[in-house]
């Protein structure tokens, strides 16, 4: 009994190496993703950003601004365009993308070989389902 185990064992093992290297991507294509990967959430990062920062400034000014001329968000709006111009909404804005572009290319281009090299077998997933 101890050798069909042994056998057994070592046949189990022989497949999961197969496996491995039949799953296991070269170093230059695993280190393009990475980059592909970061590039795109880097990207994401940049456009959520560009397109919300209106809110941002009008969320920081109210804060700044005393409770004497408290007023209403579009009232907020119509008051920066006045004064400053539509680009007034966005002032600030170089700063808070080379932030976000910078995190968030870094996150991603370390989290996915950490998410890769941590997961699962399909086989482990399924049987917790």
């Amino acid at each position: 009994m101890s050798d069909t185990l042994k056998a057994a064992n070592q046949k189990l093992q022989s497949i999961q190496l197969q496996q491995k290297a039949a799953i296991a991507p070269s170093t230059a294509s695993q280190q393009g993703d990475n980059v592909a990967h970061a590039l795109a959430g880097a990207g994401g990062g940049l456009l959520s950003m560009a397109l919300t920062y209106p809110l941002i400034t009008l969320s920081t000014r109210a804060q700044v601004e005393s409770k004497k001329t408290q007023m209403s968000t579009l009232e907020a709006v119509k008051k920066i365009i006045d004064t400053e111009g539509v680009s007034g909404l966005f002032s600030g804005l170089d700063s808070a993308l080379f932030g976000i572009g910078v995190t968030n290319f870094v996150y991603y281009y370390c989290e996915r070989p950490y998410d890769v090299k941590h997961r699962l077998p399909m086989s482990a997933v399924s049987a917790t389902l």
